[in-house]
Order: C-alpha cells, then sequence, then structure tokens
C-alpha cells in the first residue's frame, strides 16, 4: 500500500512539474526572466541541464546559482544542505516496464512486459541553500580571456572560415556567403554584430528569416555576455519579444532549445581560437 502511494504521489509530482514547465515558459518571453534565462545559459554550471530543466529551476528558485543532488553537494563538494530548506524538482529520463497485451499468431492475446521511456522528478539543491567548503569559479563563464576586440573579431573570422570584408553595414549575405564589417561602427557593436552575423550563417535561414533572427540575437546575446561583453541585452530583446508573440509553446521551446545548442557550439570553438 504504501508503495503504491509512493507511486501515486511521484506521478502527481511529475504532472505537476510538466504543467509548471508548460506556464512558465511562455512568460520567460514576457518578462524580465529572459535575459536571466539567457545568462544561466551560459552559466557553465548549468551547462548539463536542459531547456526545460533550467527553465523549472528558474521558476522554484529564481535566484539559484548552482544546483546539484544531496548526495552530490556531501560526496562531491563535501557541503551539506541546510536544515529546512525546500528541494528544487526538475525532470530525469527514467525506464519502467507496462504490462500490455498483444495478439498472436494463432489469435490469441498474451500479456507481455515492454520497457519504456518517460521522466520522474528528482530533487535538487542550489548552493545557496547549503553551508561547506567554497567552490572556486563555480560561476565561470569563459574559459579563455578576450583581450581585445581585435582578437575576437580574428576568433570569429576562423570560426566562420570566412574572411571579414569592409561594408557599410556589418551582416551576412546569405547569397554570397560572405560577412562584412563597418569598420566605423564601435568596437561593441562590431562584436555584438559579428557574432550575430556568423550564427546567420550557422543557420543559413530558408522561409523562416524571422525565427532565425531571433535566435541569432539570442546567440549573439549569450556569446557576448560569455566573454565579459554584458553591453549587448538592449536589441535582443526587442527583437525577441516582437518575434514571440502569440507563438505556440512548441515554437517558444525551439527558439530557446537553438539558441542554447548553437551558443554552445560557437563558444566551445571560439575558446579554441582564443587560448
Amino acid at each position: 500500500m504504501n508503495n503504491t502511494k509512493s507511486k501515486s504521489k511521484a506521478k502527481d509530482k511529475t504532472k505537476e512539474l510538466v504543467g509548471m514547465l508548460e506556464q512558465n515558459l511562455e512568460g520567460i518571453f514576457q518578462s524580465g526572466d529572459f535575459e536571466k534565462f539567457l545568462k544561466l545559459c551560459n552559466n557553465k554550471a548549468f551547462s548539463k541541464y536542459s531547456i526545460n530543466n533550467i527553465i523549472l529551476i528558474m521558476s522554484q528558485l529564481p535566484t539559484a546559482e548552482y544546483v546539484a543532488g544531496y548526495k552530490t553537494w556531501e560526496n562531491e563538494f563535501g557541503r551539506k544542505v541546510k536544515p529546512g530548506e525546500k528541494a528544487i524538482y526538475i525532470l530525469a529520463p527514467s525506464k519502467y516496464k507496462k504490462k500490455v497485451k498483444i495478439e498472436k499468431e494463432d489469435g490469441t492475446e498474451e500479456e507481455v512486459e515492454e520497457e519504456r521511456f518517460g521522466y520522474k522528478s528528482v530533487p535538487v539543491f542550489d548552493i545557496s541553500q547549503t553551508d561547506g567548503p567554497d567552490i572556486p569559479n563555480y560561476m565561470k563563464k569563459a574559459d579563455s580571456d578576450v583581450e581585445d576586440c581585435d582578437t575576437f573579431v580574428d576568433a570569429l573570422s576562423k570560426y566562420s572560415g570566412t574572411e571579414f570584408k569592409a561594408g557599410s553595414v556589418t551582416k551576412y549575405d546569405g547569397k554570397t556567403g560572405d560577412i562584412t564589417v563597418n569598420p566605423k561602427d564601435s568596437d561593441m557593436q562590431i562584436m555584438m554584430d559579428l557574432v550575430y552575423a556568423c550564427a546567420m550563417k550557422d543557420m543559413k535561414p530558408a522561409e523562416d528569416k524571422a525565427y532565425c533572427r531571433a535566435v541569432a540575437d539570442g546567440i549573439s546575446y549569450v556569446v557576448c555576455n560569455n566573454y565579459g561583453f554584458d553591453e549587448t541585452g538592449t536589441r535582443v530583446f526587442a527583437k525577441m519579444l516582437q518575434w514571440s508573440k502569440e507563438k505556440e509553446t512548441k515554437e517558444l521551446k525551439k527558439c530557446l532549445c537553438d539558441i542554447q545548442k548553437y551558443a554552445k557550439e560557437m563558444i566551445a570553438k571560439l575558446d579554441i581560437f582564443i587560448s
């Protein structure tokens, strides 16, 4: 009886998390949480978490910076969860077996067990909910330091496989594959626009150019923020919020997933070129 109640409670918790996820996904685009989401994507402590779980963590503890399971805090970091702290719940893949009836060749039915995949709720805790030894650089972002604009631009050129040309506007030309740079712009503007141009080149926008522009803006923010260029938020959010209006949950989630995916890939390669 107790085991049955425990399973039922676990299912209810998982259902609650799925509902919370759908509810808060749209809210990210309609509030100031979008910038926080992008910064968490940039935080190496959150790099192993899916978009779903980043949203769930933000929803339950907006100030979260580094989360781990109860035993992980104790065994790997020597830290203990403070008494009375409330767990943050995330979703983890889970295998289970279910009895189903199948029809045999002779027309009779046979009951068999099938292995299926789903999700279960898992408790984690933020570093602020624990006590113990310090964890150096747990909020670290970039693996490499960027000394100046020229270093970053050179790394972007190697990343894109393109020699940038001077032009009146910093942009990617989808027809020629060229990327032009306006040397009269400020260093900040050049770096921001070049990341955007490289992202557009990666995605090779076809029909849905508005979607690709929105994703590229998000990538531009994440990558520039990763290397300490924090003044890139205003342009990103205006375009992103405009695109997200009246979009379905599935489209919003795909947008966030693509931002995380492309930004992570770009940063990994840029780290190599910069170091």
